[in-house]
């Protein structure tokens, strides 16, 4: 792979990370305000009794191997989970038949955005299972993935030295370690049929313990689980133009057509220095001339001068243009004006009026700090998986299309 491509793919990602702090994975972060506390002490038959704990435990921790695969490294961390026995202790027992019917649902973690308590009563995590957990009496458990959240083993180092812990087949390991922690700690039986749930990253994770465990887990739900690796991920932003022409969620072909447009024109403006400077104050721009450095071009409109919901739409959504429908309806306004105003009016909702700095060495400095703990995916995808979201000339992508013809800057702390 050429050095020009490493960097368009590397900028890429970035530029995805770089939203983190205000998105997930295409979504916004709903957090429920409070949890639910459940059900009291029922009366029951003389034939029949109920398995009931006086406490409900949602937060915990358990020690875990940080390398699996050494034995002569015995070193271990405190690793983060959640639990929620509501169904499971009002499972209904016969007094004179076993219970070899137990259900345990897992959620499983992963990048982003670390859990709290809401997993598993409501979040975006794994919301389906908790709706099906009274169905099954199930067991709800939500293991957090290392170095996301407080799962860090070296704390608040993310460092290149240690985030070498931090892989997929480590965390499939924490998987099973945990599997063994909690049918001795829950008494769950060994017959039970174990379920991980999980979307996206997660997901991956889900099938693929199932996949190397088929004795632990019975099933996996994997939801939007890109299983394969790949570098070059042009498919992603393929998905997101259909997505935004999509009528079923408030999407139009109109729609789609003002955003490709808008992008289109933005590159052509970033060609002269008299639409630089246009671009600037339509846009915002915190400080003039930024959008003269190719990189920093790339990292303005390569990934989208506007945030679509594409991957987690949400029609419930209350923030401003937080969903397709909403954003289509402004991108289809014409009285706003051309699609580049239209976007220009969109950024700057979104951006809450502040002013906009698309720049390549922020992004790179923001990065190269240690204690960040964004790194983790960014070290992960590196050394991993790719994923990288690109907007190149001829594909579907809907942003700016652009060749990577920057240098290389390599960085390493």
């Amino acid at each position: 792979m050429s050095f020009k491509l490493r960097l368009c793919l590397f900028i890429s990602l970035l530029q995805y990370l770089l939203s983190l702090p205000q998105f997930y994975q295409g979504r916004f972060i709903h957090h429920a305000e409070g949890i639910q506390h459940f059900l009291d002490d029922v009366s029951v038959s003389n034939t029949h009794h109920f398995i009931k704990s006086t406490i409900d435990e949602y937060e915990g921790f358990f020690t875990q191997k940080i390398d699996h695969f050494n034995r002569e490294y015995n070193g271990t961390f405190q690793q983060r989970y959640f639990i929620n026995q509501t169904y499971w202790n009002n499972r209904i027992i016969s007094d004179d038949v076993q219970d070899d019917h137990q259900v345990v649902f897992l959620c499983v973690g992963g990048e982003g955005p670390a859990l709290d308590r809401s997993v598993l009563v409501n979040s975006v995590h794994c919301n389906d299972m908790v709706e099906l957990a009274p169905k099954y009496n199930a067991l709800l458990l939500a293991l957090e993935h290392r170095y996301y959240g407080p799962s860090n083993p070296f704390g608040r180092d993310y460092s290149t030295k240690s985030l070498q812990y931090l892989n997929s087949e480590q965390a499939l390991e924490d998987i099973a370690s945990f599997h063994s922690f909690v049918s001795t700690k829950y008494n769950v039986a060994p017959t039970a049929k174990w379920v991980t749930w999980g979307g996206s990253y997660p997901g991956m994770m889900a099938a693929l313990a199932r996949l190397r465990y088929p004795t632990l887990i019975t099933a996996a739900v994997s939801s939007s689980s890109p299983l394969q690796p790949v570098v070059d991920m042009q498919g992603y932003n393929n998905v997101v133009a259909e997505s935004m022409s999509s009528v079923d969620v408030g999407g139009s072909t109109a729609c789609l057509d003002a955003i490709v447009e808008g992008h289109a024109a933005i590159g052509a403006e970033l060609r002269s220095d008299e639409g630089i400077k246009s671009l600037e104050i339509q846009f915002n721009i915190c400080t003039p001339n930024t959008l003269k450095d190719k990189k920093n071009q790339e990292v303005f409109a390569g990934d989208g001068v506007v945030y679509l919901p594409a991957q987690s739409n949400d029609p419930s959504c209350s923030t401003a243009y937080c969903n397709i429908a909403s954003i289509c309806t402004l991108m289809t306004n014409t009285t706003i004006g051309t699609p580049i105003e239209r976007l220009a009016t969109l950024s700057a909702i979104q951006n809450g009026g502040k002013c906009v700095n698309p720049s390549y060495d922020a992004m790179i400095k923001y990065y190269t700090v240690s204690a960040n703990p964004e790194r983790s995916w960014l070290y992960q995808t590196c050394t991993e998986w790719g994923f990288y979201q690109t907007c190149e000339v001829g594909s579907k992508c809907p942003y700016t299309q652009v060749w990577c013809n920057a240098t290389v800057d390599t960085w390493e702390r």
